[in-house]
This record gives C-alpha cells, structure tokens and sequence, in this order.
C-alpha cells in the first residue's frame, strides 16, 4: 500500500506521534466503566480527603488519565461509556455526594 509524504499507506499521524514521539493516541485508549472510575474517586477521596471534580488533574492510581478526560468520555459517550454524564453526576448518582458536599473534605 502506497502512502503519501513518506508514509507506508499503513500508518497515520497519530500511530507515528505515538510510535516516534510517545504522544497517547486517543483512538486507542483503553475502554473505561462506571465502576473503575468509581473506584478512582474512592481512592481519591480516601487519599485526598475531598471527591474528584473534573478540574482535579491527573489520577495518582492511572497517571496517564486525567479527570477532565473521564468528565469527557463520561459526557460525550466515548471509551465505551454511554455518555450523558459527568463526574459530578455519577458521584450524585451513585455515592449520593451533591456539589456541596463533594466540596467539603472529610477530615474537616
């Protein structure tokens, strides 16, 4: 297969960004679920003292996650998630944590 600018046909930009220069590709980011992220912000809040929001950077137990990425797929629907969600409501849904209360720290 015959590509252009010195590509193989085989490859595309964002295989060689992640093959040369170890950017993520997006398209091939493992599948997220309800649970695991869940479980994210168990550890988080058990570590932290306060629940995740999407503006709480990069996860210490996955570090090439962010917050801002699952709030992402948890709207939009990517990654295997339906979409039609946030961080915010799936912690209102499943932990019953309004927005107060996931401002507030536990060791307050």
């Amino acid at each position: 297969v015959n590509g252009i600018r010195g590509l193989d046909g085989r490859s595309s930009l964002p295989r060689q960004l992640e093959k040369r220069r170890g950017h993520p590709n997006s398209a091939r980011r493992p599948r997220l679920t309800v649970r695991g992220i869940l479980a994210w912000a168990d550890a988080h809040r058990a570590r932290e003292g306060k629940w995740p929001t999407c503006q709480s950077g990069a996860l210490v137990d996955a570090p090439d996650e962010r917050w801002s990425n699952l709030d992402k797929a948890l709207r939009v629907g990517r990654r295997g998630l339906p979409g039609g969600s946030s961080i915010a409501q799936l912690l209102d849904e499943k932990r019953r944590i309004s927005r107060n209360e996931r401002r507030k720290s536990v060791w307050a």
